[in-house]
């Protein structure tokens, strides 16, 4: 009876830790690092220029490039944060994925800005970084190369995925890793989606 009654109490403890750590997730990924550096540097408002998106691309068009670069790692290092919180509570694979889901939506939906937020491609990148370093940094070189020929930033995005994934699977990364790394990397696509069909 007692030992069913400490189980029980693990368990609710487990479960109530898991539930803050995915709140903390959606804090840390909604920091609006392309608003308050572009407010704080360069006294623009990132909201009404560009494509009004709030993230590192626009910054770096809209603002500038070193602004648009101090966004970018900001985003990266907010990945790695998350990535960070879900390993020192050993959270196996498919929770751990869910912490970057939560820090994705908290990207993309900040509180802070009336859910008006980027599309998280630096938060994934550098979620992924501290696990395939050297992948990553191949995937990026290639993504720089890709974007000089290829103008359209999903065709170059999509081209750098499959080949990040191609790298993964040589490096003998289980199907399932994979599969997950996959969906995680459709988040940004689907949330353009979804904003371009707001505005139609």
């Amino acid at each position: 009876m007692i030992k069913k009654y400490k189980e029980g109490r693990e368990s609710i403890y487990n479960i109530f830790m898991i539930l803050i750590i995915f709140v903390l997730s959606y804090l840390i990924g909604s920091f609006p690092s392309a608003f308050v550096l572009s407010k704080a540097i360069a006294h623009k408002d990132i909201l009404s220029l560009g494509d009004k998106n709030v993230g590192a691309r626009n910054v770096f068009h809209t603002v500038g490039k070193k602004v648009g670069l101090l966004t970018f790692l900001l985003d990266f290092l907010k990945g790695t944060l998350i990535w960070l919180l879900g390993s020192h509570f050993h959270l196996p694979f498919p929770l751990l994925f869910l912490t970057l889901f939560f820090g994705w939506l908290g990207h993309c939906f900040p509180i802070w800005l009336r859910f008006k937020g980027g599309k998280g491609v630096a938060l994934i990148i550098g979620f992924l970084a501290p696990q395939h370093i050297v992948s990553a940094l191949l995937s990026a070189f290639l993504f720089i190369f890709i974007k000089k020929w290829v103008k359209d930033f999903d065709l170059s995005y999509t081209l750098t995925v499959v080949v990040f994934l191609v790298i993964l699977a040589l490096q003998g990364t289980s199907f399932l890793l994979i599969m997950m790394i996959s969906i995680v990397f459709l988040l940004p696509l689907t949330k353009d989606l979804l904003t371009k069909q707001k505005r139609e």
